[in-house]
């Protein structure tokens, strides 16, 4: 009876340090590196970031001048150390003279960032480094804003992403895809350690 006891102690100890460090894993990924990226899986009425890959030539999604359009990030709470908005975009010709401006709005004033970078017919994000100016609209929801082919010279662009990263927050692929939430990812981590602790036991 008492080995019985014993053997319970310790599965109780050990689920409860599990719990412990899955709070702690938490509260680190809530409070340190965070990425809130707005994709086709959080598109409203006036957004166009491309389904899958297939339709990244094909209307609404692939714009041309005068097709410019915007977007908001999620609120994101917390101290702000670093901030970085980068573009996921398609088939932006720069080098051979495309110009797509990226905005952003710092206390409702519309204010450039520069413009994208990229390939011909190829996903690539650019980075726009932002400064302290704005961690007070990325916490109230940092808007965004492109202008398509400022020359309006015939340049297209399809977008897949915004991904908004706080203190160094991991990037998607740059592809159109879906992309796992912080908490998905977390009960995975937990799952995982979990299986694996049980093997443990059942080995010993």
């Amino acid at each position: 009876m008492m080995q019985y006891y014993k053997e319970g102690m310790v599965m109780l100890r050990s689920s409860i340090g599990l719990c412990i460090g899955a709070v702690l894993l938490f509260s680190s990924l809530s409070m340190a590196a965070v990425t809130d990226v707005q994709d086709f899986s959080k598109q409203t009425a006036s957004t166009y970031f491309v389904d899958v890959d297939a339709n990244k030539y094909n209307s609404p999604y692939y714009r041309w001048w005068g097709m410019d359009w915007g977007w908001n990030h999620s609120a994101i709470a917390g101290t702000i150390t670093t901030a970085a908005l980068n573009i996921s975009a398609f088939d932006v010709d720069a080098s051979a003279g495309e110009v797509d401006y990226i905005y952003a709005y710092d206390n409702g004033v519309k204010t450039l960032l520069g413009s994208l970078a990229g390939g011909n017919d190829v996903w690539a994000f650019t980075n726009f480094a932002l400064g302290a100016n704005f961690f007070d609209d990325i916490a109230t929801g940092l808007q965004v804003w492109i202008e398509i082919d400022n020359t309006a010279a015939g340049w297209a662009v399809t977008l897949a992403k915004s991904a908004l990263s706080i203190d160094g927050g991991t990037l998607p692929p740059p592809n159109p895809g879906a992309v796992p939430e912080p908490g998905t990812l977390l009960l995975l981590g937990v799952g995982a350690a979990g299986l694996a602790w049980m093997r443990r036991r059942k080995a010993a």
